[in-house]
């Protein structure tokens, strides 16, 4: 277009002059034409997404050996206490029946000490009785 009376263009009128800009990018009509997956090909992803990565199945594999390790370790140290409690229950039975078997021959010594007192009476006294003449 010839310009009239001098005048200068201006940025916006050469840009209208144009016409509108080339479209940019995706277009709804791009969208609705996209190559869609099948239903079996969706299958296959869902399954896919079940089943989950190598990675994580790894972690998950390790991590049950640790805390299967874990579990192991503390059951060795549940058992070990339980042990070392049935070692305590087993030193306090034995104790109080060497207790009971000390009281019964501290018993036993006294009746001893007892008979031998009355022993050494009677033997004195038939010492004595002996040195009165009475036999």
């Amino acid at each position: 277009r010839p310009l009239k009376d001098d005048r200068q263009l201006t940025p916006p009128a050469a840009a209208r002059a144009r016409g509108p800009p080339p479209a940019s990018g995706t277009t709804i009509q791009d969208y609705l034409k996209r190559p869609r997956p099948s239903w079996d090909e969706v299958k296959e992803q869902l399954e896919k997404k079940k089943k989950g990565s190598k990675a994580l199945a790894e972690f998950e594999e390790k991590m049950n050996e640790v805390c299967f390790e874990f579990f192991k370790l503390k059951k060795r140290k549940e058992e070990q206490i339980s042990n070392s409690q049935d070692r305590k229950n087993f030193e306090e039975e034995w104790k109080t029946k060497l207790e009971k078997e000390k009281r019964k021959r501290d018993v036993e010594l006294e009746l001893l000490k007892e008979e031998v007192r009355i022993g050494n009476q009677k033997r004195e006294s038939l010492e004595q009785e002996v040195k009165r003449g009475k036999y």
